[in-house]
């Protein structure tokens, strides 16, 4: 994985989205760990904004492993 200070000295901070895109129970999305205000907000952000964003969805991720989908 790569190291989050290369990241921002390339410019290039991917997107977390896996193509799952249902939101969970607790209000994030189950395949990446975004909530709908970090989502909306990924176009526009700096660099270190998505980065943040990508390490608060990860830690949703791994605290929440089984949420399940909003009904």
């Amino acid at each position: 994985m790569s190291n989050p200070e290369s990241l921002i000295a390339d410019r290039d901070v991917p997107s977390p989205c896996t193509g799952v895109c249902r939101l969970g129970e607790r209000g994030h999305c189950l395949g990446c760990g975004r909530v709908l205000d970090e989502i909306a907000a990924w176009g526009r952000a700096p660099d270190r904004e998505r980065l943040d964003i990508r390490a608060r969805a990860a830690a949703r991720l791994q605290q929440f492993p089984d949420d399940k989908e909003a009904a």
